[in-house]
């Protein structure tokens, strides 16, 4: 029982503490469900009820009650803790609802205006790293009547464009826009927000919403993601947008219905499944918008499969280099390098900045090395980085400088040749190395081949007629080569039946 114990202790301590879930904050401190409006995950607040343990895979929305409760019931299936802010909106305080203990903040269509330092709290949050996901509607939407919609408080909010957004209010076009079903998307495959881990989005829909102006000069990371139809996909007429601000990501959407999931607190008629339609895609933007902006401190999970160590690759020679990589939110790219003098390098680039494919194609360069590595290095689109490397293998350089090492290289004619039974191959290396032998036939294709760590001076190998694929070699012309880190050298070969 005690050896089961420490064994136990052992194996918990090798794998090491979990990843912290992630932590999103919802904001109902800014009369999110004033009028109509039900912009909230539950009516149980901060912490919704019943708890977060019992959310699995097949959950309904259901489960909590508010417009919003999709979204949050979603994001607890996908590893999050989710709660309801309902105070001062502050940065850097001891309390539990504090942005600092929070990866995102998502403010659904707030109605009333911004303080000062809530303003200071947000934008410093999202500077250091931390994800905010802001959400309005159309100009004239003043749910409580105050004389501020949402447009106007957003406006209020980031009266620069730090974000790199205006929002359109009046005197601005489509202001009030319905747009049903706009596939006008921007079509980057390195978008995560349009092509994330939750997949493509095929379109957004909006029933009456605004849209943006967007403003490069301020903020040269400010994209559209999603633009109305018929009008190009350039700076005006912006359905939703991204960008960075410091360390942190911002997504901006100008209409409230499709964060709408149909399944409000009792009493609340005035509602529909924005969340559910277009296919689902409305809700696929707002996953994938909520991931890429998360606050990530993860660093990827990676490993080289090929070259693993032990090979004889040529140089010249088209060989595939193979890796596996994966990220709690996404591989962003992927380096490869190459130290010719073992583990510790100095590696040196063979390419960079790849997606992450699990192969490449790689054209085996020199120098010819007995020591050399690959290392592989992933990095998710926040910059958190790991790298793995493979075992040390050998690359092989036909062209040895005359008199070096190669001198003492050489390959003697088979014997017999012509050869029947079998055939002995003779060769001679100047080092212990990894050596390489094939038999190639007149169309250049391999017929046999064997690879072992030669020593150093005269050896042979024995070659019996029978082929790599199991069967016997027809009579005919050979080429014997032999490949090693310091040449290579033919002959030819009869065999005969």
């Amino acid at each position: 029982m005690r050896s089961s114990l420490i064994a136990l202790v052992f194996l918990l301590l090798a794998a090491g503490p979990a990843p912290a879930a992630k932590r999103a904050l919802f904001d109902n401190a800014h009369a999110e469900t004033a009028g109509n409006a039900d912009w909230i995950i539950d009516d149980t607040q901060p912490v919704p009820s019943p708890a977060q343990a019992g959310i699995g895979p097949a959950t309904p929305r259901t489960y909590w009650l508010g417009g919003l409760s999709s979204w949050g019931v979603d994001l607890v299936k996908r590893g999050y803790t989710v709660a309801t802010n309902t105070g001062t909106i502050t940065y850097g305080t001891a309390g539990t609802y504090d942005l600092s203990n929070w990866d995102v903040f998502i403010v659904p269509e707030p109605n009333t205006l911004f303080s000062a330092s809530e303003v200071t709290a947000i934008l410093n949050f999202v500077h250091d790293g931390g994800g905010l996901v802001a959400v309005g509607d159309h100009w004239q939407s003043d749910r409580n009547n105050d004389g501020q919609d949402s447009p106007m408080i957003w406006n209020a909010f980031d009266p620069g464009f730090l974000l790199g957004v205006h929002w359109g209010v009046s005197g601005d076009a489509n202001n009030n826009v319905t747009q049903v079903w706009s596939t006008n998307i921007n079509a980057s495959p390195s978008d995560l927000v349009t092509h994330g881990p939750e997949g493509t989005v095929t379109g957004l829909e909006f029933h009456n919403g605004t849209t943006f102006t967007l403003h490069p000069e301020v903020n040269p990371t400010v994209r559209g993601e999603v633009w109305m139809n018929g009008g190009g996909q350039g700076l005006v007429n912006v359905m939703a947008a991204s960008c960075t601000y410091g360390a942190g990501r911002v997504v901006m959407a100008g209409d409230s219905s499709p964060i709408d999931d149909g399944s409000a607190t009792p009493g609340n008629t005035s509602i529909f499944d924005g969340w559910g339609e277009a296919a689902g895609s409305d809700s696929v933007f707002f996953l994938n918008a909520t991931l890429w902006v998360t606050r990530d401190s993860q660093a990827p999970s990676v490993s080289l499969t090929s070259p693993a160590g032990g090979e004889l690759w040529m140089v010249g020679d088209p060989h595939d280099i193979t890796w596996s990589a994966s990220d709690d939110i996404a591989v962003g790219s992927i380096d490869l390098d190459l130290s010719t003098s073992g583990p510790g390098g100095p590696f040196d680039e063979i390419a960079h900045g790849l997606p992450n494919t699990g192969t490449y194609s790689w054209n085996v360069t020199g120098p010819g090395s007995q020591n050399a590595v690959v290392r592989v290095t992933a990095a998710d689109p926040t910059g958190n980085n790991a790298n793995a490397a493979g075992g040390v293998f050998t690359i092989g350089d036909v062209n040895a400088v005359p008199g070096g090492p190669a001198a003492g290289l050489s390959l003697s004619a088979p014997q017999p040749n012509p050869g029947t039974e079998s055939t002995e191959l003779r060769f001679s290396l100047p080092q212990t190395g990894r050596v390489r032998i094939d038999i190639v036939d007149t169309a250049g294709r391999r017929v046999w081949s064997h690879a072992a760590d030669g020593r150093a001076g005269p050896q042979s190998w024995t070659w019996s007629g029978i082929g790599t694929d199991g069967t016997r070699a027809g009579a005919g012309l050979y080429l014997v080569r032999l490949s090693t880190p310091w040449g290579e050298r033919t002959r030819s070969l009869v065999w005969l039946r």
